[in-house]
């Protein structure tokens, strides 16, 4: 009978050490896995917080991120991106014609407010189509209010199908405002329209105070000691 022949003291310390780094590499993917595993879970579970409306509800939509037609990446990858805080920021234009488009029918919501702060991207293909959406909600009976600090080309498109009611940082320069808003102040003495009301109302505003000109309400939407910070505008009926 043949004996295998034993290993030597350095081969069964090399075999034992490729033994033990097999079952750390193991042991560690396995961790890694369930670890995933764990926060796919969570972030979809944090994800679904749906509460019950309630009567003359106020629903406010904020979309974050670029408009999109689709999602560039698959749910798992976009939940792990959340729940490591490094997501990007995508918003289906599908989700938002929905949600939209369900407001309309629901007769538990009265108004909506849009906060377009965060909303970026988009062909402008995309946006008209966002835009009809929000101007059917508004045919349907519901108040829509517009709400950004600073509004691009694209904000100002959807806004205009608002009722009439935006919120413009007041650092916003005068020439800009006359072309989204289809206005003609003047802009040989001020830059901003800031300047513009605060020159008009005849000292610093505060928080509230109100000012007509033309056929544009303002309405101080924020203010410290130092300046305005942003105007509630409401289109009135022509002057």
């Amino acid at each position: 009978m043949n004996d295998t022949p034993r290993r030597g003291p350095i081969a069964r310390f090399f075999v034992g050490l490729w033994d033990a780094m097999n079952f750390t590499r193991r042991l560690v993917f396995n961790l890694l896995f369930f670890a995933l595993l764990l926060l796919i879970l969570a972030a979809i579970g944090a994800g679904d917080r749906t509460q019950p409306l309630l009567d003359r509800t106020t629903l406010v939509i904020a979309p974050e991120g670029a408009l999109v037609e689709q999602y560039t990446s698959d749910p798992a990858s976009r939940a792990f991106a959340r729940a490591m805080g490094s997501d990007a920021g995508e918003v289906q234009l599908r989700d938002l014609l929905q949600a939209l488009d369900a407001a309309a029918d629901d007769d538990r919501i009265d108004r909506v407010l849009l906060r377009l702060d965060g909303l970026g991207g988009g062909g402008m293909a995309s946006r008209r189509e966002l835009a009809a959406a929000v101007a059917r909600l508004r045919e349907s009976g519901k108040q829509v209010v517009a709400a950004s600090e600073m509004m691009g080309q694209g904000q100002y498109l959807i806004a205009a199908q608002a009722d009439g009611q935006f919120v413009v940082d007041a650092l916003i320069p005068i020439a800009d405002f006359n072309e989204r808003f289809g206005a003609d102040f003047p802009d040989d003495e001020y830059d901003t329209v800031g300047g513009l009301v605060t020159a008009a109302i005849g000292h610093l505003p505060e928080t509230g105070e109100e000012l007509t000109l033309g056929r544009f309400l303002f309405r101080v939407a924020r203010a410290d000691a130092r300046r305005v910070h942003a105007f509630h505008v409401g289109v009135l009926a022509d002057a």
